[in-house]
């Protein structure tokens, strides 16, 4: 089961620290070679992240949601019960 590309810890990741260098640049702390520098590198680590995360799937992710999937199915079964 995949995930959509915003909603990984990888993306989140590399956003905040995108934000951290532009906050930085406008505060005057670094240059504008040096934030485009960072922002170039941090896009290239999340890339690589990225194809990682692609290339190396497991089925740890699928059996977890089975079980959450299992352990849903049980407590609407015991919901619909007559009491």
């Amino acid at each position: 089961m995949g995930t959509q590309g915003n909603k990984t810890s990888e993306f989140q990741l590399a956003v905040v620290n995108i934000l951290a260098s532009l906050i930085m640049l406008g505060l005057g702390k670094i240059s504008a070679e040096m934030a485009i520098s960072i922002m170039a590198g941090i896009s290239g680590l999340y890339i690589v992240a990225r194809v990682i995360t692609k290339f190396t799937k497991t089925t740890k992710d699928d059996e977890i949601l089975n079980v959450a999937g299992q352990v849903i199915d049980k407590v609407k079964e015991k919901q619909a019960l007559p009491k």
